[in-house]
């Protein structure tokens, strides 16, 4: 996770067949319905085709994110978890990836889905580019890459109370046990680099010590669609990080009451904005 570098050029060259079926069983597997947070069905499509994407050149194969087309925030946060946890297993075979949002032109990718896309039902939230890394890469794309390398401190993206006011000490007890896994998020994609992810830890006094219960994570700005993406990646990163670190918990949307709040959902601050928890099971984490 931590080395996975977005890939702006790519070879010349299709996947072979056992690269293909392989990154295909994957897309399979983490777009099943037991494996969503939300109750909404999500696709991947795979495109063969000289897609009009920006700023990745020689791209000539991709996966196409599709959610329902009413807005659903959860197949959204969906479509970012789902897709990452493709492209951590495409980083793991030696692909190249690359997130693209903004950069796709939509009526290319319509015209090379056919009839795999319902314009009536449904939406397409982004692409991936994926194949084989080039070593060549125009200047302008250079530039660009350095200019989105940069990423914010811990201590802006992780907090230790619920409203996001007390930045973390990830290095100090209770949080320390998750050791990394504060950094993959932090250098997880995210659309312009623009980091819209937060998380904060929520920790209870038990036998002496403190431990910590969840992890809320939330999203900085009202972005519908960006923001969403971003902390689905967020997600797929935490959940195998703590799967590395013999972490165990799983995710869930808690209500206010849930969460401890005394208000409603409509009378707490717009922002920072809950979307989901990670529930911690494993209590050697103190």
């Amino acid at each position: 996770m931590r080395s996975r570098r977005s890939c702006r050029s790519f070879q010349p060259r299709n996947l072979t067949e056992a690269h293909r079926e392989e990154l295909l069983t994957h897309v399979e597997r983490h777009t099943q319905r037991d494996r969503l947070l939300g109750d909404r069905p999500i696709r991947l499509e795979y495109i063969a085709a000289p897609l009009t994407v920006w700023p990745v050149v020689g791209a000539r194969e991709f996966l196409v994110t599709i959610a329902p087309g009413s807005y659903d925030r959860l197949a959204v946060i969906d479509v970012g978890r789902s897709l990452q946890h493709v492209v951590l297993a495409a980083t793991r075979m030696g692909l190249g990836t690359c997130w693209i949002g903004p950069g796709a032109d939509q009526g290319s990718i319509a015209a090379h889905l056919g009839e795999r896309l319902d314009p009536a039902h449904e939406h397409v939230i982004c692409v991936c580019a994926v194949g084989y890394a080039s070593r060549f890469m125009p200047t302008t794309i250079r530039l660009l890459k350095r200019t989105q390398a940069r990423r914010l401190p811990l201590k802006a993206l992780f907090f230790a109370d619920p409203e996001c006011r007390t930045p973390m000490d990830v290095d100090a007890p209770p949080f320390a046990a998750y050791g990394r896994n504060f950094e993959v998020c932090q250098w997880a994609p995210s659309s312009f680099n623009s980091q819209t992810s937060r998380c904060a830890a929520v920790t209870q006094e038990a036998d002496g010590k403190r431990r910590v219960v969840r992890f809320d994570f939330c999203a900085a700005t009202s972005s519908r669609y960006y923001a969403a993406v971003a902390l689905g990646i967020w997600c797929a990163n935490w959940e195998t990080g703590c799967e590395a670190l013999g972490r165990s918990g799983h995710f869930a949307v808690l209500s206010p009451q849930e969460r401890g709040l005394a208000q409603e959902r409509e009378t707490l601050p717009e922002h920072p904005r809950y979307d989901v928890s990670w529930i911690a099971t494993d209590m050697r984490a103190k």
